[in-house]
């Protein structure tokens, strides 16, 4: 009979991820404990503090692996839209995170979120609003349609606050109770986007 084999360093932190991550997506980001997720590892408390100091910290590397292997969408896969059209490209760039908040879901997602918000310090907040892929991509879409002459205002002098919005309206929208599908990502778009970068 084969002995039980005990798993230590990179064995045991990679079980422990894919534990956090399958026991989170079946119970729920916001009723998981890091007693769950011990559990589910087939190991201790102090195993996973020694390693992670709260479940943030777990799920956030948990779901690093997770899109590592492959089973999820990666950011690292999005394309910039250019589909020659501002409306078209604004709706194609707020349709890149529908994969990832369905596969996820919007509840762990939201819960996920909350749990994050405390812990933003400024560099990561400028990340969010300024240097996203959301936001990189805004850049490039505003220069086509400049080019264009779709919209009056060269990129580099729209206020940073209209360039945010996408960002911002995205954030708000994923901690509300609010749809989060292409039904809305048209309303933003047609409501708010354009007549704020169509302003002169």
């Amino acid at each position: 009979m084969e002995k039980n084999h005990r798993r230590r360093g990179k064995e045991l932190e990679n079980a422990i991820l894919d534990a956090a991550w399958q026991t989170m997506q079946a119970q729920g980001y916001a009723q998981l404990t890091m007693d769950d997720i011990a559990a589910a590892a087939h190991t201790n408390k102090n195993a996973i503090y020694r390693r992670w100091d709260t479940k943030l910290a777990v799920i956030s590397d948990a779901g690093k692996r997770a899109l590592s292997q492959g089973n999820y969408v990666s950011p690292l896969t999005f394309v910039e839209p250019n589909t020659g059209k501002l409306r078209d490209d604004l709706i194609a760039l707020l349709s890149i995170p529908l994969p990832i908040t369905e596969q996820i879901g919007r509840e762990n997602l939201k819960a996920f979120i909350q749990d994050y918000l405390p812990h933003l310090t400024l560099k990561t907040t400028e990340f969010l609003l300024s240097d996203s892929f959301l936001q990189r991509y805004l850049t490039g879409i505003l220069d086509h349609a400049y080019a264009r002459g779709d919209i009056p205002t060269a990129p580099a002098d729209i206020p940073v606050v209209v360039k945010r919005q996408p960002a911002i309206q995205l954030l708000a929208n994923i901690l509300s109770d609010e749809p989060y599908d292409t039904a809305t990502i048209v309303l933003w778009v047609d409501r708010i986007l354009l007549p704020l970068f169509k302003t002169p």
